[in-house]
């Protein structure tokens, strides 16, 4: 049976140390029939001044910055298959470029042959798990001087960092499919329940649509998310950031 891993966000290259050898000893033994999932903020696809591009491009022909070559072979030549799904701080233009894909049932992005975006409203078969993904999530850190929200979209925050209505509505129809059950949700925000409960700032429109879900009857063994730059549990709900977490149910 393939080991799953979750951890926070990866902000490449700020937070993706906690992957390296020392700290994610268990990593030298996995193979790429095991992954490590990233709950969000990624951070590899950031360059902004690469989104001159059609939805029609090829990725592999992007221009790829020297950084980003090195941190996607470092990730590449690691023993696991590396999973994520979106955030805020993501460059969503780029990402949006990729062509999608059908993988363990559910819509990804391949960025390479191991390296894989898990798609917004998804469930997945991973290591003999049901996982529903939902990414995105709303930046509180565009700029405090005026105009520079404006000025900064599409540079530091991209709008699609917020999911469209058809997003929404997609991720309602596959639960719905699904008999409204999986064993785990891995979302980047969280419902604001879990956010009060473990006394975490936060808001937007994703934290209503979760809450709308709970509301539904959304039934899950464990609930992961990254975003909130913390590692703490209560209940069903977990909130990761510098931990590496098995998934073990």
């Amino acid at each position: 049976m393939s080991k799953v891993y979750i951890t926070g966000d990866t902000h490449l290259p700020i937070d993706i140390g906690k992957l390296n050898s020392d700290n994610f000893p268990e990593g030298n033994s996995l193979t790429k029939d095991d992954y490590v999932i990233i709950a969000g903020d990624f951070g590899l696809l950031w360059n902004y001044k690469k989104t001159g591009f059609s939805v029609d491009s090829n990725p592999e022909d992007l221009c790829w910055s020297p950084e980003e070559i090195y941190w996607k072979t470092w990730l590449e030549d690691k023993p696991w298959t590396t999973l994520f799904i979106d955030g805020n701080h993501e460059n969503h233009a780029r990402l949006d470029s990729y062509p999608i894909s059908d993988w363990h049932g559910g819509k990804v992005q391949f960025i390479s042959p191991s390296i894989i975006h898990l798609m917004r409203g998804q469930i997945f078969d991973i290591g003999g798990y049901s996982i529903f993904t939902f990414g995105g999530g709303k930046s509180i850190d565009r700029g405090a001087a005026v105009g520079a929200e404006e000025r900064d979209q599409g540079k530091i925050w991209w709008s699609r960092e917020i999911p469209s209505k058809e997003e929404f509505d997609a991720g309602l129809e596959v639960l719905r499919n699904h008999g409204n059950k999986v064993d785990l949700v891995v979302t980047h925000s969280l419902p604001g329940i879990a956010l009060n409960n473990m006394r975490i700032f936060g808001g937007g429109p994703l934290t209503v649509y979760f809450g709308d879900l709970l509301a539904s009857g959304l039934e899950f063994q464990h609930w992961y998310s990254g975003h909130y730059h913390k590692d703490r549990t209560d209940g069903k709900f977990t909130v990761v950031f510098n931990e590496i977490k098995e998934i073990e149910l």
